[in-house]
Parts: structure tokens; sequence; C-alpha cells
């Protein structure tokens, strides 16, 4: 048998290439720009941003319905990042950090996020295929009821990983640290190492309400030199 295919990710534009431009409002269309801002609020809801670059440092940024395309964004520091229902195809994220990512509901094909340090992730209901986390720390990753195709996590630790209802194909794990796991039945389509299937066997038997006990010894009917009498 062979491992999942990994992620498929593109080569999205590098920071030079774009020209400077003025930070965007709500509906924008951007091509080729990049821009850095600071401030308490970025609303860039139902833009358009294509070959961009951008790097913030805000309390909330608005990304809801926001359509991303071959751009580049990184350092991120932001309290909240609302990106609701948004898309993105062909994504390098490099240094978010932010206590909040909603990413629910949202369109992902091609993704590569590094370097990461991320409270709850809300990937609930999300359509995710070329996904790649590589170094990011994350409280809480939550896939409920998400679609993952070709996701890989590399040198990563999650303390709580939520798949309820996911459906996975070409899901690697291997490659990171899961503290807690909720959904461990709907794991199929997910590559793990041996170590951790051990650790996650307890909390695939609670979901099965499968009792693990110790062996039990068994009363012989009775003593064989009595019988022979």
């Amino acid at each position: 048998m062979t491992g999942p295919h990994q992620p498929i990710l593109g080569f999205p534009g590098r920071q030079g290439d774009a020209e400077p431009g003025p930070p965007p409002g709500p509906g924008d269309v951007c091509d080729g720009q990049q821009w850095s801002i600071e401030g308490p609020t970025a609303d860039w809801s139902e833009g358009r941003f294509e070959g961009c670059y951008f790097a913030a440092e805000v309390q909330r940024l608005n990304l809801i319905g926001t359509r991303i395309v071959t751009s580049r964004l990184g350092p991120v520091r932001a309290d909240v990042i609302d990106a609701r229902g948004s898309s993105w195809r062909t994504v390098a994220a490099d240094q978010l950090h932010s206590a909040s990512l909603d990413l629910s509901e949202a369109t992902i094909s091609g993704l590569s996020v590094r370097g990461s340090r991320l409270g709850y992730v809300n990937l609930r209901a999300a359509q995710v295929a070329d996904l790649l986390l590589t170094g990011c720390l994350i409280d809480t990753l939550d896939c409920a009821d998400a679609e993952w195709e070709r996701v890989a996590l590399v040198d990563c630790r999650v303390r709580e990983l939520i798949v309820r209802r996911a459906r996975c194909r070409d899901v690697d794990l291997r490659g990171a640290e899961l503290s807690a796991l909720s959904g461990t039945s709907h794991l199929a389509g997910c590559a793990v190492t041996p170590a951790q299937w051990t650790d996650l066997s307890p909390s695939l038997a609670a979901e099965l309400r499968i009792m693990v006990l110790e062996p039990q010894g068994v009363d012989a009917p009775g003593d064989p030199d009595t019988l022979r009498e």
C-alpha cells in the first residue's frame, strides 16, 4: 500500500512581482498589488485579490467571501481573522498569528501555511483540497463536516483535532503531534504512524463503545484428577 498523495500547491508570485498600492476596502478588486497595514480593523470582505502580497497587524481582519488567487500573505497578526465563505487558490501564507481563524464553508484549492501560531481554526463544512501546514502550532483544528483531499501536516503540534463527520481522502497526519482527537471513527482516508495509532486507540474505543479489559482467568469446570477418580 502506498502512502497518501501529497498536496499540489503551485507557485504563487513573489513579493517583488507586486506593485505598491493603497490598502483595499470591502468589495475591491486588486491585481498585482502589495501593501502592509496596521490598525484596529481591516475590512476586505467580498473582495478579489490576484497576484497580490499583503501583510497586516490589526485587531480584526475581515475576509468574508473574499477570493484570493495566486497570492502571498504574511506576516499577519490579528486577534480575529474572519474568512467565512472565502476562496483560496494557489496561496502561500507565512507567519499567521491569530487567536481565531474562521474558514468555515471556505473553498481551498492549493494553500500552504507555514510557521504560524493559531488558536481556534474553524474549517467546519469547508471544501479543502491541497492544503499543507508546516511548522504550525494550533490549539484547536476543527474540521467537522469538512471535505479534505490531499492534506498534509508537517512538523505541527495540534492540541485538539476535530474530524467528526469529516470526509477525508489522502490526508497525512503523520507529521503532527496530536494531543487530543474527536471523531476518531471518521479517520477513514487518513494516514497515521503506529505510535499515533496506539495513542488514538483509547479514543476510538470510547467512540465505538468498546470495553478494553485485561484478560480474566476462567476456572476450569473441575479438577482433572478428581474427574479421573
